[in-house]
């Protein structure tokens, strides 16, 4: 599968590593030279330096060829933008990371309708629900 990741930092990086290692075709698209040489230089994958909000930089990472591009820059607007455009120039599916304050405003405001996005991923959420549940079933598998 190509997958396009926009941002390289702890979660981008951890998820761009998983997902070569299962053998996925990545590109890899970040402002920050040094992050995006590190991992070049550790991961099978493309680099694309530049902003995620730039049609030129996601038109050099071939997102028309993406089956999924992922916004995950710890700035929700960052990715809203990036997801948004992604989808606009031929990404099959789009993901954007967000965080809650935007969470609890989609209920006010259908922002994956409005930006064509199809998830929206919190990672702190997604924590917070896991030891959740390990809290109140902690010999579960």
């Amino acid at each position: 599968m190509k997958i396009v990741i926009c941002g390289l930092g702890e979660v981008g990086s951890y998820l761009a590593d998983t997902l070569v290692r299962e053998g996925h075709e990545l590109t890899l698209i970040d402002l920050d030279e040094e992050r995006g040489g590190e991992l070049e230089q550790n991961l099978d994958a493309t680099i694309v330096r530049g902003s995620a909000t730039a049609v030129s930089v996601l038109q050099r990472a071939q997102v028309e060829k993406a089956d999924i591009l992922m916004a995950l820059t710890s700035r929700d607007e960052v990715n809203l933008i990036a997801a948004s455009l992604g989808k606009a120039l031929g990404a099959k599916r789009v993901i954007a990371r967000c965080h809650a304050p935007l969470q609890r405003e989609h209920g006010i405001f259908p922002f994956a309708e409005h930006f064509g996005i199809d998830y929206f991923v919190s990672p702190e959420r997604l924590a917070a629900a896991s030891l959740a549940k390990e809290i109140r079933s902690p010999l579960a598998p």
